[in-house]
């Protein structure tokens, strides 16, 4: 990003998208105030462009969304991921894993906002999403269905909820591995 900022290209499209994918790393590095940064001077740049109506955009709303519920805000979250949501229906068809991880991150600003009721919906879009893409054994599967539960909770649903529960710890256990430790340890 340095670079193209000291080629005097920091105004272009190519370095927004790398300043939104810094922020994201950042975000992933748990720097949560470098990334928001980031992810403004990237949003900045694309707002002077005519990129906001591009695939490429998807995962700048998304980093922005998953920024924005780090720094606790869910209602500025909530609009960015259905942004997103809408480019990626637009653009390649609302399939995939990447879709059902959206959709679940878009359930989980709803739950923030103790609105449980769309917060299911949109998990049980995010479980039929990832299904559909061959997805049901992964990792992310089982935490949508975690956060799945933990609102069928909040509205007292509890036999879904352990339902979705008990799913979600059948994956999981796919995922937890038991090392024997070696005969000098025991």
């Amino acid at each position: 990003v340095g670079l193209l900022d000291k080629a005097g290209m920091g105004d272009r499209p190519g370095t927004a998208f790398a300043r939104a994918n810094l922020a994201d790393a950042l975000l992933a590095q748990g720097k949560i105030a470098e990334a928001a940064a980031a992810i403004a001077q990237a949003r900045d740049i694309l707002g002077k462009t005519q990129v906001a109506e591009t695939p490429g955009m998807i995962s700048v709303l998304r980093t922005a969304a998953l920024i924005a519920l780090a720094e606790k805000h869910p209602d500025i979250a909530g609009p960015d991921l259905d942004r997103a949501l809408e480019l990626s229906r637009r653009f390649l068809g609302g399939n995939g894993g990447a879709f059902g991880a959206m959709l679940n991150d878009r359930g989980l600003a709803a739950a923030r906002q103790m609105q449980h009721v769309d917060a299911i919906g949109f998990y049980k879009d995010a479980v039929a999403a990832m299904e559909r893409a061959g997805l049901g054994k992964h990792l992310y599967m089982a935490i949508t269905l975690r956060n799945l539960a933990a609102s069928l909770d909040m509205l007292m649903r509890k036999p879904e909820a352990q339902r979705a529960r008990e799913r979600a710890q059948g994956i999981l256990r796919n995922y937890i591995y038991i090392i024997k430790p070696p005969e000098r340890w025991t």
